[in-house]
């Protein structure tokens, strides 16, 4: 073209612009709220690698990558367990969604080869005095048990803490926090646990009981309940809160 010095062919070429389809905007917004419309086992696993591409691709449209690699790999789980090269190879995923794809592949095996935690969680404190039955057995005389739980109400551990009643001492007091500070406790259950047929909280048990609940709350555990434990079917259990 003459006067202008630039001919025709320098011209930066530009890529024309894709036309979104009507109903594109908010798309992704839309998958969101069907996702979790539906929960997880009425969702495509095809839409799940499809939003799964919407963190390392922020713009572009993902769905035609996501049937793609569905259609390559034949499920999810061959996809998102293939070599990163070979994801990154794909046209439309490149090397930042590769690794995306990968480390969610690797997330989701090493969660399905944890042991599943099936530990009863206690909702209701009054059912932890269970967890002290089993030491009425051959049991001569009394003893002062403790179960520690987590902080989803799960037990950590139970155990023998002193022959005899828990009382207001330096020793107990010392043996009371260190157990609970060495298993990492949340919350915590006593358990007076006697060898007679039937038995009733006494005066030193409500002062046990009250203090074990000031030492605690010093550290910042829960005392759930105090219980007294007999061997008698009915009296098996007499709680008190404190």
């Amino acid at each position: 073209m003459e006067g202008t010095g630039v001919s025709s062919s320098d011209k930066a070429i530009k890529k024309p612009k894709k036309i979104k389809p009507d109903g594109a905007d908010g798309h992704r917004g839309r998958m969101f709220d069907k996702f979790l419309a539906a929960g997880d086992n009425d969702v495509l696993p095809r839409d799940i690698i499809e939003m799964l591409l919407y963190y390392p691709i922020k713009i572009r449209d993902t769905r035609d990558a996501a049937v793609y690699l569905m259609e390559k790999y034949g499920s999810a789980d061959k996809l998102l367990s293939a070599p990163q090269d070979d994801l990154a190879s794909t046209d439309g995923v490149g090397a930042g969604s590769a690794m995306f794809l990968r480390i969610v592949g690797s997330a989701v095996k090493r969660l399905a080869d944890e042991p599943v935690d099936d530990r009863k969680i206690y909702s209701d404190t009054s059912e932890t005095r269970e967890l002290f039955y089993p030491f009425k057995e051959e049991l001569k005389g009394e003893i002062t048990c403790i179960a520690c739980f987590d902080n989803a109400m799960r037990p950590i551990r139970v155990a023998k803490i002193k022959d005899g009643v828990w009382g207001e001492n330096k020793d107990d007091a010392h043996t009371l926090v260190s157990f609970v500070t060495e298993h990492h406790g949340c919350s915590v259950a006593l358990a007076r646990v006697s060898s007679c047929r039937t038995d009733f909280p006494t005066a030193t048990d409500f002062k046990a009981a009250s203090y074990a609940a000031s030492l605690l709350n010093k550290i910042d555990v829960r005392m759930l309940e105090y219980f007294v434990i007999s061997r008698d079917e009915v009296m098996q259990a007499k709680q008190f809160h404190v």
